[in-house]
């Protein structure tokens, strides 16, 4: 009989070792890249702050691929970048938004609590009116994250003034997150579900619940929401500057507004290292399983 495993970071290491997930951070790499490329001349501003309709498709990655789709979105961020002739000093900072966006997502979705007998995958996985809601819910910090860190390079390029990339980035983020959000959500757990199963299941992972997961929500969603306060905040009380002040190509806010928002960022990650705990309080659960791909159990009857 196997047991399911206690996830760690080590996943990150060991992720290739499936073939499906190989297949899908190829599906998600590619994927990602043809989301952007037909956008590739369209922005609210050249370089910074792109028309992205398919932001959606960041959180979704983590949420069902796991670490592939986290792994796939890096590598469809520089492809994309590359394809798009926007290779420049911003593309690290789009790696790290949407990188770091599919990641939070992944580890603060929750994996089967509450599983019900008899149920093939976690119902988290499902479709259902509390699953969308909480998802539609952690589009909050994966959009202000990810309008962060591109701000914030807008910032320290100097192109524009923090306040006013992070008010059209998390506008287009946020805006068609939720007009997108249903469709692709239904679409993932109606037909991806049931048919590939989820990355947790593939690689057998368990993930615990205790008091270290909402360690994470805390410094995740409170790193969100203090990046993007804290650079409006400074933005206006330090250097006069508002989301409605003209602004221009070379308009930029100091280290009173990129210091603590960097600060905020960086408590995100540092919040995943010191309140990740492999410990679980209940018994693993045995799965059915042949090389590397998940056999639902059979029903009687």
């Amino acid at each position: 009989m196997y047991t399911q495993p206690r996830m760690g970071w080590i996943i990150f290491v060991t992720w290739w070792r499936y073939p499906r997930m190989v297949v899908w951070c190829l599906f998600v790499t590619l994927s990602w890249t043809l989301i952007r490329l037909p956008f590739a001349h369209v922005y609210f501003l050249p370089s910074v702050v792109e028309f992205l309709p398919g932001f959606v498709w960041v959180p979704l990655s983590g949420i069902y691929a796991g670490p592939a789709g986290v792994v796939g979105i890096f590598m469809g961020t520089l492809l994309g970048d590359v394809a798009m002739g926007m290779w420049d000093g911003m593309t690290g900072f789009r790696c790290l938004a949407f990188t770091l966006s599919s990641l939070y997502a992944m580890v603060l979705w929750p994996a089967d609590r509450n599983h019900p007998s008899g149920s093939d995958r976690p119902p988290a996985f499902a479709w259902s009116g509390t699953s969308f809601l909480r998802f539609l819910l952690l589009g909050i910090p994966i959009c202000l994250t990810a309008s962060a860190w591109i701000s914030l390079g807008g910032s320290l390029h100097r192109l524009y003034p923090f306040v006013y990339l992070v008010g059209l980035n998390s506008m287009n983020n946020l805006l068609f997150y939720v007009l997108i959000a249903p469709a692709a959500f239904w679409l993932l757990s109606v037909e991806w579900a049931p048919r590939y199963g989820s990355w947790r299941e593939v690689m057998d992972v368990d993930a615990p619940y205790g008091h270290s997961s909402w360690g994470r929500n805390v410094f995740i969603w409170s790193g969100a929401i203090a990046a993007c306060f804290l650079g409006f905040l400074f933005s206006a009380v330090v250097y006069d500057v508002w989301p409605s002040s003209t602004a221009w190509m070379g308009r930029h806010t100091g280290a009173w507004v990129t210091a603590p928002v960097i600060l905020s960022l960086l408590a995100q990650i540092l919040g995943l290292a010191i309140s990740n705990d492999d410990r679980t309080d209940r018994e693993p659960q045995p799965i059915n399983r042949v090389g590397a791909f998940y056999i639902p159990p059979i029903k009687k009857g």
